[in-house]
């Protein structure tokens, strides 16, 4: 009888380690499906979650009226390639001309913006030109000018570009009348086979002056010739530099 008790006793004892030792798999089997099973990080993107990037220049992008700096007034995608600094409407203050370049584009328009220094140190933008400054690279990834640059001397914005190509040198100046921001002058030197051309335009006394050199004769002889035109307001945000020539033609 004895026997029989303490069988029944062995029995039990394992029947109740094969319990315990089951349901600490299913709890295991649990914990692990359950760590499958967890939702993505709320800082992970899932695989529909994306912004797009749009890669073409906003024609009609909103600049804000007024900044701390310089760079407030370059929304992405674009960032400032130029930047000039100096007091341009002649209030004691300096002021900042920028040109901003589409980070992954350069064969577009580069907008060239004038931000005047307000009394409490901050920035207004004042004028906006799609046109001034010319594209950099042509379709065949031909750079147009070789060396560009932009200053801010005795209260005039000067843009200077350099080419030894077709592009020539073109120099420009503009200051402001009132509130407008006017060309004074505009310098344009071509270099061609056999010659070259300089074209000097002067707002003030409403002439063009062309100057031809013949560089195929040794004494390389020069022909200038000076002519009245239209005492015209050539404003700063419908100029065009590269184009003014062919345009007062």
């Amino acid at each position: 009888m004895k026997k029989q008790i303490n069988l029944y006793l062995v029995l039990s004892l394992i029947i109740c380690i094969m319990l315990q030792s089951c349901k600490k798999d299913e709890k295991q089997t649990e914990k692990i499906e359950a760590d499958t099973l967890k939702p993505v990080p709320s800082d992970t993107a899932s695989a529909g979650e994306y912004t797009e990037m749009n890669d073409e220049p906003d024609e009609n992008v909103e600049y804000p009226e007024k900044g701390k700096t310089a760079k407030d007034f370059a929304p992405y995608p674009y960032e400032i390639q130029y930047e000039a600094n100096g007091d341009l409407n002649s209030d004691g203050l300096s002021d900042a001309v920028i040109v901003l370049t589409f980070v992954t584009d350069n064969k577009v328009a580069r907008p060239m913006l004038v931000l005047l220094r307000q009394k409490d140190n901050t920035f207004r933008l004042d004028k906006i030109s799609k046109i001034t400054f010319p594209i950099e690279y042509n379709e065949h990834d031909f750079k147009f000018f070789d060396t560009e640059d932009i200053d801010i001397t005795k209260g005039k914005l000067n843009i200077n570009l350099y080419s030894i190509g077709p592009s020539g040198n073109i120099f420009a100046g503009f200051k402001y009348m009132g509130n407008d921001l006017v060309l004074t002058d505009i310098e344009g030197n071509f270099r061609g086979a056999g010659g070259s051309t300089t074209i000097n335009y002067d707002y003030s006394k409403g002439e063009i002056t062309t100057s031809e050199t013949n560089t195929m004769e040794e004494d390389m002889p020069t022909e200038t010739k000076t002519e009245k035109t239209k005492k015209t307001k050539h404003l700063f945000e419908n100029t065009s530099i590269v184009d003014f020539f062919n345009d007062a033609e």
